[in-house]
């Protein structure tokens, strides 16, 4: 659990520094990190995690993997191509996720 926590924080820092460089060089690309750095607060992503590595005796890495299938599942149901497309940050959030957490 707390190698999901540190992993979080350090995602954040992550993206925080990633959307400020972007800011100075291409103001209107800074944007484009707000998504990801909203879902690392939504309930169906890291807090799905923890009950998964909790209720499974499972290691964070595999639970996170877990949570992206599920909702990968959700986006990929959706008519509008768009929100189809949104699956892809969501894969970029779990893979710098992940990253972090083999660094805890």
């Amino acid at each position: 659990m707390q190698r999901l926590d540190q992993s979080r924080a350090r995602t954040r820092e992550q993206l925080i520094d990633i959307q400020a460089r972007l800011a100075e060089r291409r103001p209107e690309l800074s944007s484009l990190f707000d998504a990801q750095l909203l879902m690392l607060d939504d309930p169906m992503l890291l807090p799905r995690a923890a009950d998964i590595v909790r209720g499974q005796r499972v290691n964070a890495e595999w639970a996170v993997q877990q949570v992206f299938h599920e909702i990968g599942a959700v986006f990929s149901e959706f008519a509008d191509p768009y929100l189809r497309e949104r699956q892809g940050d969501v894969a970029d959030l779990v893979g710098r996720l992940k990253m972090n957490l083999r660094k805890a």
